[in-house]
Parts: structure tokens; sequence; C-alpha cells
């Protein structure tokens, strides 16, 4: 018996790699195309922070453009307190200026708060670029990687089928029929090596004296749960 459990197991053993194998081909291309959209997802974030960037960069001209044309206006007004002629004038001319004068001092604390977003806006922008760029560069490889593995995966494939032929042919044709029926009931798994009183498929705690049976390994045996065949790890180590 011990050959066939080490048959069965070699059959198990190469349908569990083509089912990993073929997984591969559909979560290949998903990852790559993951990969593809955390790069542009991130290139799209940098670059909206760099819009934001410019419009706080118009901001600051706007309102060094703003104080200094205020500046010229008070200094327009400082000229013209020599040449007014009548007390009125000379008050209007005095309210104007220190209208100009307040209007400077909030331009100016207005002008320093955008430079301190501007610089830290920049100082952000810098990292996340310096950053995007080694995780970028990750990506790429990780991407090169996984599209060199699924350009093998079809020659994997075959070569994993043409295997399981010649597997195949050394078990007695009940038992392979046996076997197929469970591999596609049982979601890909019909034999299972345990070294417990436990089913790894469906995790049942097995009779300790069919256990011990399992154990001998003088037959095919099944748990009584889920159908699959059981083999002691000693038949297949």
């Amino acid at each position: 018996m011990r050959e066939v459990y080490r048959d069965l197991y070699a059959l198990q053993q190469i349908d569990s790699e083509i089912q990993r194998l073929e997984r591969l081909r559909v979560e290949i291309p998903e990852r790559i195309k993951e990969i593809e959209e955390l790069i542009k997802n991130k290139e799209d974030e940098i670059l909206e922070k760099k819009k934001t960037l410019d419009l706080l960069e118009q901001r600051r001209l706007k309102t060094e453009r703003e104080i200094e044309e205020e500046k010229m206006k008070l200094e327009n007004y400082k000229k013209q307190q020599f040449e007014v002629k009548t007390n009125e004038a000379y008050q209007a001319l005095l309210k104007e200026m220190e209208y100009s004068k307040r209007k400077i001092e909030t331009l100016e604390m207005e002008y320093l708060v955008i430079e301190e977003d501007l610089n830290r806006k920049r100082k952000e922008v810098a990292e996340e670029t310096k950053a995007l760029i080694e995780e970028k560069k990750k990506m790429e490889e990780e991407k090169k990687k996984l599209e060199e593995e699924f350009s093998t995966l079809d020659e994997k494939i075959m070569l994993k089928k043409d295997e399981r032929k010649r597997a195949s042919t050394r078990l007695d044709p009940k038992l392979l029929a046996r076997y197929e029926r469970l591999i596609v009931s049982r979601g890909g798994l019909a034999v299972v090596v345990i070294e417990e009183a436990m089913c790894g498929g469906c995790f049942a705690t097995l009779p300790p004296q069919y256990f011990q049976e399992i154990r001998k390994g003088e037959r095919i045996y099944t748990c009584e749960y889920c159908g699959r065949i059981l083999i002691h790890k000693d038949f297949v180590v």
C-alpha cells in the first residue's frame, strides 16, 4: 500500500501545483493592474498638490503686487500732504493714509500665512515625490517579475499536465476515478496527509480506533465526514 499512497500523494501534489499555477493566471494580471492603478493614483495625488502649489504661488504673487501698489499709494498720499489747501482735505488725506497702512499690514500678514503654507506644501510635495520615485521603482520591479512569471505559466502548466498524465497511469483505474471525483467535489483537495486524529480537509476529529487503522496503512481510508482520502504522513515522507 505504501506505493499506492505515494502515488496518490504525488498526484495530489501535481494537481495542487496546477491549481496554484491556474490561480496565478488570474491573480498576476490583477496584481499588475493594481500596481498600475496605485502608481497612477499616487501620481494624480501629487499632481493635485502641485496644482494647489501653483494656485498658492499665484496668490502669493497677487498679494505681493497688492502690497507694492498699496505702498506706492501711501507714498503718494505722503507727498500730497504738502499740496492740500484746506484742513478738510488734509483730514481726508490722513484717513486715506491710515486706511492704506492698515491694508498693508493686513496684506503683509496674509502674505506671511501664504508663504508659510507654500513652504510647507513645497516640502510635502518634494518628500512625496521622492518617496513615489522609490515606491514606483519597487513597483515597476515587481511588475516586471510578475510579467516574466506570467509569460512562463502556460509552459509550466503544460509540463505539469504532462506529468499528471504519467502519474495517473500508476494508479488503479477505479482508484483514479474515485480520486478524480473527489478532486472535483472537494475543491481540488482529494488526498489529505495527517499526523494526528484530525482530517486536514474538513478538520473533523477522527475516532481513535479509526486513526490507529490509518496508521497501520492496510487499505484506502477516507474521512467519514468529507470523504477525502486520508494517508498518515509516515507513508509519504
